[in-house]
């Protein structure tokens, strides 16, 4: 099984960042899809060696050398990433899973509403972490058996850091 970690717009919650990398120390990959480039770069990711760590930037992401979307392939399975702003994914998400399709991805990964979101359009998984502004992001597992999309929201409780699983919406 791999574990991906994906995460959008930190704007300025290193912190918040910081705790959710350390309760998922474990994760073979890392998705970070903009709004915080310079934070997100900043991060000491633990054990930032054996992972695979993929980026865009996004709207806020000022004079940003990374690319607004990109593919990659992780076990086989070929996903799109963008932060969605050139996507327009606040008017909805059609354009976005039509681009993913067309590239032959099945997974589609965004961020720039905030909002955690899971659908399926037209055949691509459309998945977005939610911000970590607000604390939440997402954890995908792909394993032979199929793939598996959760959104979480990590909370400090007397600066004690723990997560609960949160439902996304639906447009």
């Amino acid at each position: 099984m791999t574990k991906l970690l994906v995460c959008s717009d930190i704007h300025g919650r290193r912190t918040v960042m910081e705790a959710i990398l350390a309760a998922h120390a474990d994760a073979d990959v890392i998705l970070f899809l903009g709004d915080g480039e310079r934070d997100f770069e900043a991060l000491d990711i633990p054990d930032a060696g054996r992972k695979k760590i993929f980026n865009v930037c996004g709207n806020c992401d000022m004079h940003s050398g990374a690319a607004v979307s990109r593919t990659e392939k992780v076990d086989g399975r070929k996903l799109f990433m963008t932060h969605g702003h050139f996507f327009h994914v606040k008017s909805g998400t059609e354009y976005l899973a039509m681009t993913a399709r067309d590239a032959g991805c099945d997974m589609a990964f965004f961020g720039h509403t905030h909002d955690p979101y899971y659908e399926d359009v037209l055949g691509v998984h459309l998945f977005n972490p939610g911000a970590v502004l607000e604390g939440c992001y997402g954890i995908v597992e792909l394993s032979e058996h199929g793939i598996s999309f959760t959104h979480w929201q990590i909370r400090f409780d007397a600066d004690t850091p723990y997560s609960e699983r949160i439902a996304p919406v639906r447009w």
